[in-house]
């Protein structure tokens, strides 16, 4: 059997695992707010224009605006 100190890690015996380099905190949470919430930032907002008639013309405008915004111009999610 053997000792589970070696057995630990296994990168620990790569001496190339040194030279990957990881993404910081920063770029994951910049990625997620880039890329997911921005899907469901479209999404909502499509959901709200979609029932416009119980918004306020001020809000209904300003959820036009973001959307087209967010989307480029083009109203399809791709």
């Amino acid at each position: 059997m053997k000792n589970k100190m070696d057995m630990r890690n296994k990168h620990d015996r790569d001496p190339e695992w040194e030279k990957v380099s990881h993404p910081t905190q920063e770029d994951i949470i910049e990625f997620n707010r880039k890329e997911n919430k921005t899907k469901e930032r479209i999404i909502f907002l499509q959901q709200q224009i979609a029932a416009g008639n119980r918004l306020d013309g001020y809000v209904l405008d300003g959820h036009k605006k973001e959307l087209k915004k967010l989307t480029g111009g083009s109203e399809k999610l791709k």
